[in-house]
Protein backbone atom coordinates (compact mmCIF):
# COMPACT_ATOMS: atom_id res chain seq x y z
CA UNK A 1 0.00 0.00 0.00
CA UNK A 2 3.01 2.25 0.83
CA UNK A 3 4.33 2.19 -2.73
CA UNK A 4 1.03 2.87 -4.50
CA UNK A 5 0.86 6.14 -2.29
CA UNK A 6 4.07 6.62 -3.24
CA UNK A 7 3.30 6.32 -6.68
CA UNK A 8 0.14 7.97 -6.54
CA UNK A 9 1.84 11.18 -5.68
CA UNK A 10 4.31 11.32 -8.41
CA UNK A 11 1.81 10.41 -10.98
CA UNK A 12 -1.57 11.73 -9.48
CA UNK A 13 -0.41 15.41 -9.56
CA UNK A 14 1.75 14.73 -13.29
CA UNK A 15 -1.24 13.35 -14.91
CA UNK A 16 -3.52 15.76 -13.78
CA UNK A 17 -1.08 18.51 -15.39
CA UNK A 18 -0.74 16.75 -18.13
CA UNK A 19 -4.35 16.13 -19.44
CA UNK A 20 -5.14 20.10 -17.98
CA UNK A 21 -2.68 20.93 -20.74
CA UNK A 22 -3.92 18.57 -23.30
CA UNK A 23 -7.52 20.25 -22.98
CA UNK A 24 -6.19 23.48 -22.93
CA UNK A 25 -3.37 23.73 -25.46
CA UNK A 26 -4.42 21.26 -27.92
CA UNK A 27 -2.86 23.10 -30.72
CA UNK A 28 0.21 22.77 -28.83
CA UNK A 29 -0.05 19.24 -28.57
CA UNK A 30 -0.70 18.77 -32.50
CA UNK A 31 2.14 20.55 -32.97
CA UNK A 32 4.01 18.05 -30.98
CA UNK A 33 2.75 15.01 -32.09
CA UNK A 34 3.53 16.23 -35.50
CA UNK A 35 7.66 16.51 -34.36
CA UNK A 36 7.16 13.46 -33.03
CA UNK A 37 5.77 11.75 -36.67
CA UNK A 38 8.73 12.75 -38.45
CA UNK A 39 11.34 11.87 -36.11
CA UNK A 40 11.77 7.92 -35.47
CA UNK A 41 14.44 8.45 -32.81
CA UNK A 42 12.12 10.30 -30.48
CA UNK A 43 8.81 8.21 -31.00
CA UNK A 44 11.56 5.49 -29.93
CA UNK A 45 12.89 7.35 -26.86
CA UNK A 46 8.81 7.94 -25.84
CA UNK A 47 8.05 4.13 -26.04
CA UNK A 48 11.27 3.34 -24.36
CA UNK A 49 10.41 5.73 -21.81
CA UNK A 50 7.05 4.37 -21.32
CA UNK A 51 8.26 0.39 -21.23
CA UNK A 52 10.80 1.71 -18.72
CA UNK A 53 8.14 3.61 -16.41
CA UNK A 54 5.60 1.08 -17.12
CA UNK A 55 8.18 -1.97 -15.75
CA UNK A 56 9.15 -0.35 -12.68
CA UNK A 57 5.33 0.82 -11.68
CA UNK A 58 4.17 -2.76 -11.93
CA UNK A 59 7.47 -4.26 -9.84
CA UNK A 60 6.43 -1.76 -7.26
CA UNK A 61 3.46 -2.19 -6.98
CA UNK A 62 0.64 -4.97 -9.10
CA UNK A 63 -1.85 -5.78 -7.11
CA UNK A 64 -5.04 -6.62 -8.42
CA UNK A 65 -7.72 -5.43 -5.73
CA UNK A 66 -10.67 -3.66 -5.99
CA UNK A 67 -10.11 -0.30 -4.60
CA UNK A 68 -8.37 2.84 -5.62
CA UNK A 69 -4.96 1.26 -5.62
CA UNK A 70 -6.22 -0.58 -8.79
CA UNK A 71 -5.34 2.58 -10.42
CA UNK A 72 -1.39 2.19 -9.79
CA UNK A 73 -1.83 -1.08 -11.30
CA UNK A 74 -3.10 -0.14 -14.65
CA UNK A 75 -1.15 3.03 -15.19
CA UNK A 76 1.70 0.75 -14.92
CA UNK A 77 0.08 -2.07 -17.42
CA UNK A 78 -1.17 0.66 -20.04
CA UNK A 79 2.48 2.05 -19.81
CA UNK A 80 3.99 -1.42 -20.86
CA UNK A 81 1.20 -2.29 -23.35
CA UNK A 82 1.90 1.81 -24.92
CA UNK A 83 5.45 1.15 -25.01
CA UNK A 84 5.37 -2.55 -26.25
CA UNK A 85 2.91 -0.29 -28.81
CA UNK A 86 5.42 2.17 -29.89
CA UNK A 87 8.42 -0.40 -30.59
CA UNK A 88 6.43 -3.06 -32.45
CA UNK A 89 2.95 -1.15 -34.19
CA UNK A 90 4.12 2.44 -34.48
CA UNK A 91 2.08 3.03 -37.44
CA UNK A 92 -1.00 2.10 -36.32
CA UNK A 93 -0.45 4.06 -33.39
CA UNK A 94 0.36 7.15 -35.09
CA UNK A 95 -2.57 6.73 -37.44
CA UNK A 96 -4.85 6.10 -34.78
CA UNK A 97 -4.20 8.51 -32.23
CA UNK A 98 -2.00 11.43 -33.70
CA UNK A 99 -4.08 12.55 -36.87
CA UNK A 100 -6.67 13.99 -35.20
CA UNK A 101 -7.68 17.02 -33.11
CA UNK A 102 -11.15 16.28 -31.72
CA UNK A 103 -9.28 12.77 -30.64
CA UNK A 104 -6.07 14.43 -29.07
CA UNK A 105 -8.64 16.89 -27.01
CA UNK A 106 -11.18 14.23 -25.89
CA UNK A 107 -8.01 11.82 -24.94
CA UNK A 108 -6.93 14.74 -22.45
CA UNK A 109 -9.63 13.65 -20.32
CA UNK A 110 -7.82 10.48 -19.49
CA UNK A 111 -5.13 11.46 -17.75
CA UNK A 112 -7.07 14.53 -16.27
CA UNK A 113 -9.28 11.98 -14.55
CA UNK A 114 -7.07 9.23 -13.85
CA UNK A 115 -4.44 12.12 -12.13
CA UNK A 116 -7.57 12.73 -10.54
CA UNK A 117 -8.18 9.32 -9.15
CA UNK A 118 -4.45 9.18 -8.15
CA UNK A 119 -4.13 11.82 -6.06
CA UNK A 120 -7.14 10.50 -3.87
CA UNK A 121 -5.45 7.64 -3.65
CA UNK A 122 -2.05 9.29 -2.71
CA UNK A 123 -3.60 12.35 -0.31
CA UNK A 124 -7.14 11.40 0.31
CA UNK A 125 -7.10 7.48 0.84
Amino acid sequence: MANAVWLGMIFGPLLFIIGLWMLMFTHNLMKITASIKNSLASFWLIGFVNLLLGLVIVSLYNRWVWNGTLLVTLLGWFMIIRGLCSFFVPKSLIIISMNNYNFLKSMGFIPLLWGLGLIWVAFFM
